[in-house]
């Protein structure tokens, strides 16, 4: 059971047999109170299990914080409660490593991030360090500082797939966002992959009512 304050439109989605998602119509509203309630003492699981507790849980909705990418002009700007609070100059995914359009979630903040090819199998040799890093998505992409691409800030995209920065960008967006806060990337031709991350809002909601047992 799920209950809020505001009372906003919203829907559960399964994926899979044992994961289901809510999320609202459009996104929580900053100050929103929510509850939610699994009663799930004795409940069958099937096979012969038996859930052995029920769970509580409740949290407030911060501030709203948007984050809207741009790899056409490879602009970033950063909304604050519908207000843009800062400019960022990037450089994204070079030809044959785009970077994914579509609306992903910031999933963890990192210090002192290693990236190297191997991780992603490109052929190029590289291990690099960025000072702060942001994940978007499970296979790989991050917001991250890029001091050795600092050339293509604003002008051209020239990563393996992740959107890239000064040290000082990268780190207001490390000390601004939160994990959750959205990600919203425009300007290529390759989109997010359902479940490549935190991708509940990366379709439209009657689609999402869709995986609702309801």
């Amino acid at each position: 059971m799920r209950s809020s304050t505001g009372d906003q439109v919203g829907s559960w989605r399964w994926y899979g047999s044992s994961s289901v998602h809510f999320r609202p119509k459009t996104y929580w509203k900053p100050g929103t109170k929510v509850k939610v309630k699994a009663d799930l003492n004795s409940l069958s699981a099937g096979n012969g299990v038996y859930g052995q507790k029920d769970v509580n849980t409740s949290f407030t909705v911060g501030r709203s914080l948007i984050t809207k990418i741009n790899l056409k002009t490879v602009v970033a700007k950063v909304y604050r409660n519908g207000k843009k609070v800062r400019t960022i100059y990037v450089s994204g995914g070079k030809p044959g490593w785009q970077t994914r359009s579509g609306v992903k979630l910031i999933m963890a903040k990192e210090t002192n991030k290693t990236m190297t090819n191997e991780m992603i199998g490109a052929k190029e040799k590289y291990s690099l360090t960025a000072a702060h890093a942001l994940r978007i998505t499970n296979s790989g992409e991050f917001l991250h500082s890029a001091p050795w691409n600092a050339g293509n800030f604003g002008r051209v995209n020239a990563s393996h797939g992740c959107v890239g920065m000064s040290n000082a960008n990268a780190a207001w967006l490390y000390n601004n966002t939160k994990l959750g806060d959205p990600v919203i990337t425009t300007g290529t031709s390759r989109g997010i992959e359902q479940g490549n991350g935190w991708s509940d809002w990366d379709i439209s909601y009657a689609e999402y009512k869709k995986g609702s047992a309801l």
